[in-house]
C-alpha cells in the first residue's frame, strides 16, 4: 500500500513539476501576451470603428465585407503564433529532454516511458487549451458590445477557436513525430514552411485557384449547388406546408405575378384591393376572410392611429441599407407578434412564414438579391395606390401583407423557372465526388474550409455570404439538395416546388472530419511511442 501511495505520490509531482516547467518559461508569457494583445487590439479596433458615422453611415454588405477582410487578417496572425507556440513547447518538453537525457533518468527513477509520455502531453495539450480558453473569453467579452445589426457576424469570429484548437493539437502531434523521424534542423526548417505555408494560403489560396480553370468549374458547381439548394430549402418549406394546410392550400392555385394580377400595387402590400378581393372570392375565400379578419386584428391594435407614415417601412427608409438602421428582423418581429383570437388558423397560417421571415433580409442583403432584385418595386408607393391606403390601420399591416405576397411571388417565380434543374440530377454522385475529391485531396483546400470551423456547416446560406462579401474567398458547399420526382403526387396547384422529394447530400462533415483528426493524433503519438523507445538508451 506504501509503496503504490508512494508511486501516485512521485507521478503527481512530476505532473506539477512538468506544468511549472513551462510556466517558467519566458516563451510561455510572451506567446500569452503577445496573443492576449493581437485579440484586444482587434477588438478595441472593432468597437473604435464601429462608432465611427462614416462606418454606421455605410453600406451594410460593405461594411460586412470590411469585417470579414480584418477578420482573415488576425486568423492568419492568430494560427501562427498558435502554431509557433506549440511548436515550441512540444520541442522543449519532448525533443529537448531527451537530448538532455531526461527521459532515461525518469525511468531510472520509477517513472515509465509511457507515464513520462502522457503527461508531458496531457500538460502540453492542457496550456494551448486554456491559452484558447483566455483568448475565447476575452473574444466573448468584447463582443458583448458590438451594434446588435452585426450579430450575425458573431458566430464567424467564435467558431474560429474550434479550428485554433486542433491546429494546436495537430501540432504538437507532428512535432513529435518530424523530432522522432527527422533530423532536428530539418525538422525546423519543415515547421517553419508548414506553418508559413498553411497560413499565407489562407489568403493566397482562393486567388490562385481563380486562375485555374479545372478549380474554377468545381468552384463554379459548387456555388449553383449552393445557391439553388438554399432557395428551394426556403421556398419549399412554405409550399409544402401551405400545401398541407385545408384552409389556404388553394392558394398555391393563385398566379402572383403581375401579368395574372395586373396591379403592381398588390406586391406593395395592397391586398385589401377591391379586384384581389374579388378574384380570391372564387379562387381562395378563406384567403380573404383572413385578410378581413387580420384587418380587423390592426384596427383594434391600432385604434389611436389615424394615419400611416410610409416612410417607416423597411424599404421606404432612405437610410435602411446602413450598418446603423440595417434591421433584418423588420418582417420576422410583425409576424411572431401576429395573434388573432379570431381564429386558431389563421395564426398557423402565418406561422408558416415565420422562419423564412428570420433571414429573408439578411439574405437578401448580403447574398445579392437572393430573393428579390433590388431594381424590383420594393418600394411602397402611394402614388399608384389611389384611395386603397386609406384601407389600412397601420404601416405593420401593409408590411404583413407585402411580406405575404411577395413570398408567394416568390414561390410562383421559382416554381415556373427551371432553377432546381442543377438538383434534379440522378448522377449527384458524380458533383459529390468532384466536390468531396476537392475537400479531402487538396490539404490548402481543407485547411481553408477548416478555418471556419462549424460556422456554415449545414447552412448554404453562410458560404454564399462569405463568398458573395469576399470574392477572393470562394468556400466549397458542405451538403447540398438532391432532388427526386415523388411517386404519387398530390399536386392540384400543379406546382414544380410540391413535385419532388428531397434528401439532403453531405460532402464535408466539419465535426466527423474534427473527431478523425483527434483520433488521427491519438494514433500518431502512439505509433511514434514505439520509435521513440527505441531511441532511448537506457
Amino acid at each position: 500500500m506504501k509503496l503504490n501511495k508512494l508511486k501516485k505520490d512521485i507521478k503527481f509531482n512530476f505532473l506539477i513539476l512538468t506544468f511549472k516547467r513551462i510556466f517558467k518559461k519566458w516563451w510561455n508569457y510572451f506567446f500569452f501576451a503577445l496573443l492576449i494583445l493581437i485579440t484586444i487590439s482587434f477588438q478595441t479596433f472593432f468597437l473604435i470603428y464601429f462608432k465611427n458615422e462614416s462606418f454606421l453611415n455605410g453600406d451594410y454588405a460593405q461594411g460586412s465585407s470590411f469585417i470579414l477582410q480584418i477578420l482573415l487578417i488576425k486568423s492568419i496572425l492568430v494560427s501562427i503564433l498558435i502554431m509557433i507556440y506549440s511548436f515550441m513547447i512540444a520541442q522543449f518538453l519532448i525533443h529537448s529532454d531527451k537530448s538532455k537525457y531526461l527521459f532515461n533518468l525518469e525511468i531510472k527513477s520509477g517513472i515509465n516511458l509511457k507515464s513520462s509520455l502522457m503527461y508531458r502531453f496531457f500538460v502540453l495539450f492542457s496550456y494551448t487549451f486554456i491559452l484558447i480558453i483566455f483568448l475565447v473569453i476575452i473574444e466573448a467579452c468584447f463582443i458583448g458590445f458590438w451594434p446588435k445589426s452585426l450579430n450575425f457576424f458573431i458566430p464567424i469570429f467564435m467558431t474560429k477557436y474550434s479550428f485554433y484548437l486542433i491546429i494546436a493539437i495537430l501540432t504538437i502531434t507532428l512535432s513529435f513525430f518530424f523530432f522522432n523521424f527527422f533530423n532536428e534542423y530539418l525538422t525546423y526548417v519543415l515547421a517553419g514552411i508548414l506553418i508559413f505555408i498553411l497560413n499565407v494560403n489562407m489568403y493566397l489560396w482562393p486567388i490562385i485557384k481563380k486562375s485555374m480553370i479545372p478549380l474554377t468549374n468545381v468552384n463554379n458547381t459548387s456555388q449553383t449547388l449552393a445557391y439553388d439548394s438554399l432557395i428551394y430549402k426556403k421556398i419549399s418549406y412554405i409550399a409544402e406546408n401551405i400545401n398541407d394546410n385545408q384552409f389556404f392550400k388553394d392558394t398555391l392555385q393563385i398566379n402572383f405575378d403581375i401579368n395574372s394580377l395586373r396591379d403592381v400595387t398588390i406586391f406593395q402590400g395592397n391586398l385589401l384591393n377591391d379586384k384581389f378581393l374579388n378574384m380570391l372570392e372564387n379562387k381562395s375565400p378563406n384567403l380573404k376572410q383572413f385578410l378581413i379578419s387580420t384587418h380587423n386584428y390592426y384596427a383594434n391594435k391600432n385604434q389611436a392611429s389615424n394615419e400611416i407614415d410610409l416612410t417607416k417601412f423597411i424599404f421606404n427608409k432612405s437610410d435602411n441599407q446602413t450598418i446603423k438602421n440595417f434591421d433584418s428582423n423588420y418582417f420576422y418581429n410583425i409576424i411572431d407578434s401576429y395573434y388573432n383570437n379570431e381564429n386558431e388558423e389563421y395564426n398557423n397560417f402565418i406561422k408558416i412564414f415565420k422562419d423564412f421571415s428570420k433571414n429573408f433580409l439578411l439574405l437578401n442583403k448580403l447574398i445579392t438579391d437572393l430573393f428579390i432584385s433590388v431594381n424590383y418595386q420594393v418600394i411602397i408607393d402611394e402614388s399608384l395606390w389611389g384611395q386603397d391606403i386609406k384601407k389600412y390601420n397601420s404601416i405593420e399591416e401593409i408590411s404583413l401583407y407585402w411580406f405575404i405576397a411577395n413570398t408567394y411571388k416568390i414561390m410562383y417565380e421559382y416554381s415556373e423557372s427551371d432553377m432546381f434543374k442543377s438538383l434534379v440530377v440522378s448522377d449527384y454522385q458524380q458533383n459529390l465526388n468532384k466536390l468531396k475529391a476537392n475537400f479531402y485531396l487538396n490539404p490548402l483546400e481543407l485547411y481553408i474550409n477548416l478555418s471556419y470551423g462549424s460556422f456554415y456547416n449545414n447552412d448554404n446560406e453562410n458560404s454564399l455570404i462569405i463568398n458573395s462579401l469576399d470574392e477572393n474567398s470562394p468556400l466549397y458547399v458542405r451538403s447540398f439538395i438532391n432532388l427526386e420526382e415523388k411517386q404519387t403526387n398530390e399536386n392540384k396547384a400543379n406546382n414544380e416546388l410540391l413535385r419532388y422529394k428531397s434528401k439532403n447530400v453531405k460532402v464535408f462533415s466539419y465535426e466527423g472530419f474534427y473527431v478523425f483528426l483527434l483520433l488521427f493524433s491519438l494514433g500518431l503519438i502512439y505509433v511514434n511511442y514505439f520509435k521513440f523507445k527505441k531511441t532511448l538508451i537506457v
